[in-house]
């Protein structure tokens, strides 16, 4: 009878500390598809259900980067009662394909759980294309203003008033020609009328 009395009592202890919560979500993965970077923030819930005999305590949602805000049911999950994981993603600054998770610690049978968000950002017509890891956006920089090259035929024209210049000095040189060699005419001139004179005087 003692045995028996034994047994019972080591199979209840036993059964006891075995008694756990059970943390079995409807899913763990959620596919937003293509979403617009300029939309605003998207979020998901992540609904579970205690399947097991004790209370689930949920001690904390850790996301895998600070893109990702995670909330939680913050209140003991009763056998049979269900709860929440809520994952919320901003995608401005963020185009292209994204995956993220969130692991859920609790005095569940597993411990911890893994979620993952994913989906593909599409950016807005006036964001400059950035890389698709989840970082900011590149900046794209300023391109240098072309270099102008000067016009051969440009660069001719300042030499054209000092090519002007030698036509001038041949004018300049003309006059005074033209002068010697109207008084060389005059001079001529002058020497006929006294050798006219002198031939009507004798």
């Amino acid at each position: 009878m003692k045995k028996l009395i034994l047994t019972s009592i080591l199979s209840l202890g036993f059964a006891f500390s075995y008694a756990q919560g059970v943390l079995t979500f409807e899913k763990t993965t959620h596919e937003f598809g293509d979403v617009k970077e300029t939309g605003g923030p998207i979020s998901v819930d992540f609904k579970f259900k205690n399947t097991g005999d004790q209370p689930i305590i949920i001690s904390n949602v850790q996301a895998s980067c600070g893109c990702t805000t995670p909330d939680w049911t913050k209140t003991p999950v009763g056998p049979g009662q269900s709860g929440f994981i809520k994952a919320q993603y901003n995608p401005l600054g963020r185009p292209g394909q994204f995956n993220k998770s969130m692991t859920v610690t609790s005095n569940a049978t597993e411990g911890t759980t893994v979620v993952f968000i994913k989906g593909n950002v599409v950016p807005d017509a006036a964001t400059v294309a950035a890389p698709t890891d989840g970082s900011a956006p590149a900046v794209t920089p300023s391109m240098p203003k072309p270099r102008v090259t000067p016009d051969p035929d440009s660069s001719a024209s300042p030499r054209s008033p000092s090519s002007a210049k030698p036509n001038n000095s041949i004018k300049k040189d003309v006059a005074p020609k033209s002068k010697s060699s109207s008084n060389s005419s005059a001079k001529k001139t002058t020497t006929t009328k006294k050798t006219t004179s002198k031939t009507t005087t004798k």
